[in-house]
């Protein structure tokens, strides 16, 4: 009778030793296997449970510092709120007051004297102390860096104002108060220059049409800060915009990049036409008018900043202050002057657009560079130089046009006059002939030329192979290498004239533009300019020929009488 076993299970946790190996051989292997797949389970199982509780631990480790960081900040500040909820500080603060109350309602001429100078000297500091919070946020923060300008500049007047009203009660002072408001007044000097300095780079910068608000709002903020009206402040923009132009080439110039300069000058050029149409004069007039309709101190943007202290100040500053409304002249800048103006100034920066240009292409040796900058300048002028009204485009164009041609004519001439170095050479090496070597000839089967190496495609073999087959001894090759080169140049210049040709130099489809207009302009470019080319180049390159004939004929009447006229003429 057989004895029954018991199937083998590796979850069994009564199964003994004896049990299993009561099983045949394979069974027990079977179910070592089972035991060793469960137990790596198992133990992947618990590595990842631990590995997850230590990260979790980590973490919490981590949040742990991070609240001791935060609750002894809490601390500090509280510290602090009690040390000034203090019944001796509020005492003090309660006297102070009572004191400050009880002078004035004395009505003591000196005391109120006094109040008023300490009250107006505190301003001046909070008006210096405010601005210079203003002006570090308007650079880090481009966001609002337009409103922060204007409420700097407001700012500025309200400390003006104060200064001319300190400057009246100085009489009689000692000589540490003199001293303290020429400190203040210096450094209210420097805060003002660097406003004026944050607003000329905010009118150099190119903005998109979106973003004019803040070109709007950067004029407003220098009218406020010098009084200016309308004429002078967009006097000031186009000379601001002017230098902004002749500094994009001397930029360049240390960057040795005269594509970005060029580029960005004529933007600017662009810009600009396109900036005073649309803001001068409704837009900054109805700007600067909107700055008269309050008096300063009632402006709800100056009241909100905690730093002037108004609420505690103000009835000290007099009504002369208090009731001040700033006085510019918004309606002295009419259309026609605007245009007028922007088109005497469009005259001298297209002037200084146009040399800066030729002088950065004077730079680029490379006929190609300066097709690509060509194509990059037409592109951004025909898309952008239509747009401004009253201006025809066609003159700025023909403009560039003579620019860029005269550079690339100079250099297709320099290209096209390095055919000579060809008979230099070859003058240079019948004054250097010596009989065996200079007209030597290496043989197609010299034992040396199956040495060479004929590895990344045996290029050495090869052109070893056609110099010998062709007669080219060194002297030969010399001259012909140098050939070789020049024309190399030549026809990347005649491909390039034909990619000119090719090109076409229509508008977007948005901007609806005159059918005469577009064939106008496209014939001058892709038509005139590219036959321009051509003809000046076949005419160098027939020019050149014949000088080098005429200097090989000179050559061969100087050796006609030589001991070696024939090798030389074969040479040749």
């Amino acid at each position: 009778m057989t004895t029954q076993l018991t199937p083998l299970d590796p979850s069994d946790a009564n199964l003994t030793p004896d049990q299993a190996f009561a099983h045949p051989l394979p069974l027990i292997r079977q179910f070592h296997r089972q035991l060793t797949t469960t137990l790596d389970d198992k133990n992947a199982r618990l590595r990842t449970l631990v590995g997850g509780s230590y990260r979790q631990l980590l973490g919490t480790a981590e949040t742990i510092l991070e609240m001791r960081k935060e609750i002894q900040v809490v601390e500090d500040k509280l510290g602090s709120v009690g040390e000034g909820c203090g019944r001796e500080s509020i005492g003090r603060g309660v006297r102070g007051l009572g004191k400050l109350h009880g002078d004035a309602g004395k009505g003591g001429d000196l005391k109120r004297r006094e109040l008023e100078w300490i009250a107006k000297l505190k301003g001046m500091s909070a008006c210096a102390l405010v601005v210079g919070r203003l002006l570090k946020k308007a650079v880090s923060n481009e966001e609002d860096r337009d409103k922060d300008l204007v409420l700097a500049a407001k700012v500025l007047v309200l400390s003006r104002l104060l200064a001319k009203s300190v400057g009246d009660l100085l009489s009689g002072r000692a000589q540490d108060d003199r001293d303290a408001v020429e400190e203040l007044r210096k450094k209210l000097a420097i805060l003002r220059r660097r406003l004026l300095r944050t607003i000329e780079r905010v009118l150099q910068k190119v903005e998109t049409e979106d973003k004019r608000e803040g070109l709007v709002q950067a004029l407003a903020a220098y009218s406020l800060a010098t009084s200016s009206g309308g004429k002078d402040v967009l006097r000031h923009f186009l000379h601001i915009r002017g230098e902004a132009i002749a500094l994009a080439f001397e930029e360049d110039d240390v960057q040795k990049n005269e594509v970005a300069g060029s580029l960005r000058a004529l933007k600017l050029y662009t810009t600009t036409l396109l900036d005073v149409q649309a803001v001068v004069p409704r837009r900054l007039s109805e700007v600067l008018a909107n700055l008269k309709t309050k008096a300063l101190l009632k402006d709800e943007t100056i009241r909100e900043l905690e730093g002037l202290r108004l609420d505690v100040c103000e009835k000290w500053f007099g009504n002369e202050i208090s009731y001040f409304t700033p006085y510019l002249r918004h309606d002295d800048l009419d259309v026609s002057h605007a245009a007028d103006t922007l088109r005497g100034w469009s005259k001298r920066a297209s002037e200084v657009l146009l040399q800066g240009l030729a002088q950065d292409l004077q730079r680029s040796s490379e006929f190609k560079s300066v097709v690509e900058l060509r194509t990059r300048i037409f592109e951004l002028w025909i898309k952008e130089g239509g747009k401004a009204k009253g201006f025809d485009p066609s003159i700025l164009l023909d403009g560039l046009r003579k620019v860029v041609n005269d550079r690339l004519s100079n250099l297709l001439d320099l290209r096209v006059s390095k055919l000579h170095l060809v008979g230099t050479e070859i003058e240079a090496t019948l004054g250097s002939w010596q009989p065996g070597i200079s007209d030597k000839h290496d043989s197609l089967w010299e034992e040396r030329i199956l040495n060479m190496e004929i590895s990344n495609g045996a290029a050495t073999f090869k052109e070893a192979i056609i110099s010998r087959s062709h007669g080219r001894n060194d002297p030969v090759h010399r001259v012909f290498s140098g050939y070789k080169t020049w024309r190399h140049l030549i026809e990347e210049i005649a491909v390039l004239v034909e990619q000119l040709k090719k090109q076409r130099w229509d508008d977007d489809l948005e901007d609806i533009e005159d059918d005469l207009v577009l064939e106008s302009r496209n014939t001058a470019l892709s038509q005139e300019d590219p036959q321009m080319l051509q003809d000046e180049l076949d005419s160098k390159l027939e020019s050149s020929y014949k000088q080098l004939h005429e200097r090989i004929e000179q050559l061969l009447s100087k050796y006609k009488g030589h001991e070696n006229i024939g090798e030389i003429a074969i040479y040749i």
